[in-house]
């Protein structure tokens, strides 16, 4: 079979999205099939080039699993989200013209970022292929919620998502409570496929020491709106030299993370984005980890990624969340959960926390969830069952 993936992110980026489709597509091309990824150069989360070895835009070249990357033009941007969708129109336009790679079995679209929603759409119209589009956050219900659009242009882009949603072959979705949402809304063919971690390859974490004098916060990974870590930075604020929140990572909010840790004088640090051995360093030095949303009612059928994770390193999570990912975390035992936008709750949470740190020690039996529901591999095998599923009844033509 062969796959053709568009998406706006892209190894050897961090992130995500990015993590998903390295495992995927090393599952998919190990299991015989051929993998073309048409994506940006990689820019992700500063907005310019990363450093490292150059790949020219447009030429088809080896990936490092085995499939075939062809890079596409991208636009520089900084902390404002103009520049950052003109990227991605830029991206999704590029998609669609005539170059290598531009045959498939089936086109798949990922979608972080809207625009590939359509080039995905075009791509599989020219090439004669089923079309997947696998929706990783809640659109459209997340566009007026968050105020990326309002009024008519917001209505005009929602109906726009849902007429692609209902015009594809197949509709992943990442949650089960946004699959059943889609079902009733008259998508004909959705699936839940869940992000997910190498289980294996996520080394657990020992239980803190007893002894500290304050309770070691960590968030780690996109430091954006939707994140409300402006909510959490409160909270630190109400605690004072109890607890220290340290933010990991790079987004569109980080100079207000940082203003509001400024003017309330919160005990905050910030700190550039991790990977490798750094990243499993920041977890054990960590008594608790955050994962936080707005209080926004999309945000009930939306599961953080990194939640599967930490779940598996056994680093104790502390949940600012509804819905979905509440029910995970409380499901796994691997934490507390509060209500999303309630500092007051989160602050009060952390302080039972830092007098009783027996709580902190959440045991194996997060790491065995994950196993069993969220490992990579075993969702690879079936998003591949799934792709079989809408190519063979065009095989057989």
């Amino acid at each position: 079979m062969r796959i053709l993936l568009v998406s706006h992110n892209y190894e050897p980026e961090i992130g995500a999205p990015q993590r998903r489709w390295s495992a995927f597509v090393r599952r998919f091309v190990a299991a015989g099939h051929q993998v073309t990824v048409l994506a940006p150069q990689p820019h992700y989360p500063f907005g310019h080039r990363l450093p490292g070895p150059r790949t020219a835009t447009w030429r088809a070249t080896p990936g490092r699993h085995g499939e075939t990357v062809v890079r596409l033009p991208y636009v520089p941007y900084g902390p404002g989200t103009g520049r950052r969708l003109l990227d991605q129109l830029v991206a999704a336009a590029a998609a669609v013209l005539p170059g290598p790679g531009r045959r498939a079995d089936v086109v798949l679209a990922t979608v972080p970022a809207l625009p590939m929603l359509a080039a995905g759409h075009v791509l599989a119209r020219a090439v004669r292929a089923p079309y997947v589009l696998e929706m990783r956050d809640a659109w459209p219900d997340v566009i007026g919620e968050s105020g990326v659009a309002t009024g008519r242009v917001g209505r005009a882009v929602s109906a726009l998502v849902s007429a692609g949603q209902r015009r594809a072959d197949l509709v992943v979705t990442t949650s089960a409570r946004f699959t059943e949402i889609l079902t009733g809304r008259g998508v004909p063919r959705v699936a839940t496929i869940r992000n997910g971690v190498h289980t294996a390859e996520v080394p657990a974490s020992p239980v803190p020491p007893a002894g500290r004098d304050r309770l070691e916060v960590l968030y780690l990974g996109t430091v954006g709106r939707s994140q409300d870590l402006v909510g959490a930075v409160r909270a630190a604020a109400r605690l004072g030299d109890r607890v220290r929140l340290t933010v990991v990572g790079e987004g569109a909010e980080r100079g207000e993370v940082a203003a509001a840790a400024e003017r309330l004088g919160a005990p905050v640090r910030l700190l550039p984005p991790v990977s490798g051995p750094a990243l499993w360093d920041a977890y054990a030095a960590a008594d608790t980890c955050l994962v936080s949303l707005q209080d926004w009612p999309a945000f009930t059928f939306t599961v953080p990624s990194k939640t599967y994770e930490l779940l598996a390193t056994q680093r104790h999570v502390s949940a600012a969340v509804a819905g979905e990912a509440a029910e995970i975390v409380l499901a796994a035992g691997g934490g507390d959960v509060v209500p999303p936008g309630d500092p007051a709750a989160l602050a009060a949470l952390w302080a039972e926390l830092a007098v009783d740190r027996s709580r902190l020690d959440v045991g194996p039996g997060p790491r065995k969830w994950v196993a069993e529901h969220a490992d990579l591999d075993g969702l690879a095998d079936r998003y591949l069952d799934l792709l079989h599923t809408v190519t063979r009844p065009r095989a057989g033509r």
